[in-house]
């Protein structure tokens, strides 16, 4: 199913001026600006329509992935499975969760995964990053989110009015290049990452016993 997945989608807005470009995980790669934009968009709406045309690609990533279910026969396996296909199988309670070898119960195993995700959320939600055009001199700046979509765009009106779709186009891309740069550098917390370690172990460690 991942192998005939399209290695890029894109999207337009309503206006069909800006086109983005988003990667196999809706990461934001390329932004494209018409050279006709003023003869549809105000320069006030520029930012609001790119915006709109990463959400439109995004759309078309959601239909492609949907496809390739279909295509790949995973829908039809998943609606033939039955729960009387698996065995049941006791799972005991743990003796030692604290140390190599451990097993832990589901319900211990759940609370570890929530306490995860939910540590992953509080920390991520104001980890969003701006990207700023200095050939704009800081009139277009790009928002990104952890993963890399696009979560927001500023185009400052009195800098692109009069100027061409090419010109407004590097701007964005450099802006989006830069965020794109700073995400990398954010680094996850050694704490969290050994946290995620542990967990990934355990249910390594549950699936496993369930198969004795």
């Amino acid at each position: 199913m991942t192998e005939s997945l399209p290695q890029q989608v894109m999207g337009t807005d309503n206006a069909g001026i800006i086109t983005t470009v988003l990667g196999r995980r809706n990461d934001l790669l390329e932004i494209r600006v018409a050279e006709t934009w003023e003869r549809r968009l105000d320069p006030s709406a520029l930012g609001e329509a790119v915006v709109d045309a990463s959400r439109n690609a995004e759309r078309a990533r959601a239909v492609a992935n949907a496809d390739a279910a279909v295509d790949s026969g995973v829908l039809d396996r998943l609606k033939s499975m039955r729960v009387e296909d698996f065995a049941a199988a006791p799972v005991p309670a743990a003796t030692d969760t604290t140390g190599p070898g451990r097993v832990l119960s589901l319900d211990q195993l759940t609370a570890a995964v929530f306490s995860l995700v939910d540590g992953s959320a509080s920390e991520d939600e104001n980890d969003d990053v701006v990207g700023v055009s200095e050939e704009a001199e800081g009139w277009v700046a790009v928002t990104l989110a952890r993963d890399g979509t696009m979560v927001g765009c500023k185009i400052g009106s009195h800098w692109a009015t009069g100027r061409s779709g090419s010109a407004i186009t590097s701007a964005l891309n450099e802006a989006a290049t830069a965020a794109r740069r700073d995400l990398t550098s954010i680094a996850t917390p050694t704490g969290k990452m050994s946290q995620a370690d542990q967990v990934i172990s355990d249910v390594i460690a549950f699936m496993a016993n369930l198969n004795k």
